[in-house]
């Protein structure tokens, strides 16, 4: 049975391309284009992984999202946070507000299916 990941992203273009690479890699995805779409598909939908951006207007963001599914939902399940800026705050911060990897935006994709495949283990 396939992986169903909850891919969170506003950019469209972004978000279609991984949305192709994880598909071709055999997973199935379901895409939210805010925090508030993204909450609202995680309540209406099983999912065994999570894709999100940091950054993603209006106001709330990817760390407010991930702080949303541990402390509110309670959720356990895997999410991966990525963005296109790197400060080496960037992953503690996002290690703290409760994802369980950081990966940089525009790096290799193979580095993304690396860290969903660990994370579903």
């Amino acid at each position: 049975m396939k992986k169903t990941i909850l891919l969170v992203e506003d950019i469209e273009n972004v978000r279609t391309t991984l949305k192709d690479i994880l598909e071709e890699k055999g997973f199935a995805i379901i895409e939210a284009t805010s925090v508030t779409d993204g909450l609202n598909k995680l309540k209406k939908n099983k999912v065994d992984a999570i894709v999100t951006d940091t950054s993603m207007p209006p106001g709330r963001d990817g760390y407010d999202f991930c702080l949303e599914i541990r402390n509110v939902l309670k959720l356990e399940l895997p999410i991966i946070m990525y963005s296109a800026t790197y400060e080496v705050i960037d992953p503690l911060k996002a290690r703290k507000s409760g994802a369980t990897d950081f990966v940089v935006k525009g790096s290799d994709p193979t580095e993304l299916i690396s860290s969903i495949i660990k994370t579903l283990e």
